[in-house]
């Protein structure tokens, strides 16, 4: 939802209507303040091209962050796709499950991915707060992308490590 404050500079609000005094701020009069909750009232029952837009923009989002979660194009392409949206995120995230990430250390088993193509993935993966872990399995999904990511820490990524988070 957009914040009052956003929506009404973004909707074309009459800021004069409600300002008196071209060098002071006055308390709006009745007549302006219900003008001012008339369009407020228009706008609610008639989705803003902003608000649309936003939730283009979300679905975006959520696509390039599933074809990251899931590597479902090559590593390159979908780190660019993600780049292109802010860090922050406050909509619903994208859940990552245990099985999507079995699936890329499988592919990294049969030498679909380097060592570095997982560990610039799991790093990719980790604190993005468009992802959240499945809370069925969210210390093993902690666990392996933590891991995975950090291998200055871990040591490097291997075929037993892999094999252990498998088991």
């Amino acid at each position: 939802m957009i914040r009052l404050r956003e929506y009404l500079c973004t909707n074309s609000v009459d800021f004069a209507a409600i300002i008196s005094d071209k060098d002071k701020l006055s308390l709006p009069t009745p007549k302006s303040l219900k003008s001012l909750l008339d369009l407020m009232a228009r706008r609610v029952q008639r989705p803003h091209k902003l608000m649309m837009n936003s939730m283009i923009d979300d679905r975006d989002r959520i696509t390039a962050v599933r074809a990251l979660a899931r590597l479902e194009r090559p590593l390159d392409d979908v780190l660019i796709a993600v780049s292109k949206f802010e860090w922050d995120y406050h909509g619903s995230p994208f859940i990552l499950r245990k099985k999507y990430v079995e699936d890329i250390l499988q592919r990294y088993l049969s030498r679909k991915l380097t060592d570095v193509e997982l560990e610039t993935w799991a790093d990719a993966v980790e604190l993005r707060e468009d992802i959240a872990f499945d809370e069925n399995h969210s210390q093993w999904l902690e666990d392996v992308i933590t891991t995975l990511s950090s291998h200055e820490l871990n040591g490097p990524t291997n075929r037993d490590r892999i094999l252990s988070f498998l088991k």
